[in-house]
């Protein structure tokens, strides 16, 4: 008797657990065909606001930089592009399949946009083979220049093609052209050993034969560039102003190093989407420009100081930039 029952209850149990079990798969079954899609909405719904404000941020920042120049422009007499002389646009690279003007400016990501452009020429179908050197030296003849067209045609392609352009802090700027040209990687560049031994020769109180040209300090750099019309006229360092004309060329996109990527990736979208934007090149990895400005300005004293403000005064007013915080530092 006690057997039978003992045998009635483990079956009852069996069919219990037979039960539950059936109505668990069942259960799973329903939510894996019934998702609860509340809390993934809420999620997405999130990521597109998120998403949205980012664009509009981006936009009326860039949108910003325009307005900035426009109202610079209007307070200096610019002059119209058709009385601009051809050398002003050899710094503007053209490219005519993708109907592209860009005016690249150096010391501000000037090897990569060169890369980009070379890709773009069709010239060159392995980005490896590009480097910091040979997209200014092997590859640079298959890269054109505005300046080498027509007047009619300058005009048509200003006109006509998208335009943009790249800026940099311009303290910032000439930081590094003399780090890297005097001190860095443009040593080997016998014409800036050349420039170096001038500048030693005319700044430096007590130098001694042979001079190198390899230890310019950044007082005699400034003096440099400050007492000599050639010097601040050499593209390194030259003003984006002077090298560029915005006010005359009218850019349709102006990018700047301090937000490279963003703006790199946009202006690839907008002229070559299938090229990607080449990384930093791993000889200036390592640059800390940026915070070495204070550094180098308190090396000089106030009269050099507000004489290469001047110089760059232009850059700072037409690309939004501001020197007080520099002065602040110094004085």
């Amino acid at each position: 008797m006690m057997w039978r029952r003992l045998k009635v209850s483990l079956l009852r149990r069996g069919v219990l657990k037979t039960v539950i079990l059936i109505i668990l798969t069942l259960m799973i079954v329903y939510v894996y065909n019934h998702p609860d899609n509340s809390s993934t909405e809420v999620i997405e719904t999130q990521a597109d606001v998120n998403g949205q404000q980012l664009m509009e941020d981006f936009s009326t920042s860039r949108s910003r930089r325009s307005q900035v120049l426009d109202e610079a422009c209007r307070h200096k007499a610019k002059g119209s592009v058709e009385n601009l002389a051809k050398t002003q646009f050899d710094h503007i690279i053209v490219n005519d399949k993708y109907k592209t003007l860009f005016c690249y400016v150096p010391k501000v990501a000037c090897s990569q946009w060169k890369k980009v452009f070379l890709m773009m020429s069709g010239k060159v179908n392995d980005s490896r083979k590009l480097d910091e050197y040979t997209v200014h030296t092997v590859y640079s003849h298959f890269l054109r220049y505005l300046s080498s067209y027509q007047p009619n045609e300058i005009l048509h392609k200003i006109k006509h093609y998208k335009k943009f352009i790249m800026v940099r802090n311009p303290l910032e700027r000439l930081v590094s052209a003399f780090q890297n040209k005097f001190h860095g990687t443009g040593q080997k560049n016998y014409k800036f050993v050349e420039i170096g031994m001038q500048i030693v020769r005319k700044y430096r109180k007590d130098f001694t034969e042979p001079v190198t040209g390899r230890d310019v300090t950044f007082e005699e750099f400034a003096s440099y560039v400050i007492d000599n019309p050639e010097g601040v006229r050499d593209e390194h360092w030259r003003s984006i102003v002077n090298l560029c004309s915005p006010c005359q060329v009218g850019y349709d996109f102006i990018a700047k190093q301090e937000t490279l990527m963003e703006d790199a990736n946009h202006i690839m979208s907008q002229m070559a989407p299938h090229i990607a934007f080449p990384a930093k090149p791993k000889v200036y990895m390592k640059s800390n420009t940026s915070e070495s400005i204070s550094y180098y300005l308190s090396q000089l004293p106030p009269s050099q100081v507000h004489k290469l403000l001047d110089i760059y005064k232009d850059d700072f007013s037409h690309f939004d930039y501001s020197f007080s915080k520099y002065v602040k530092d110094i004085f």
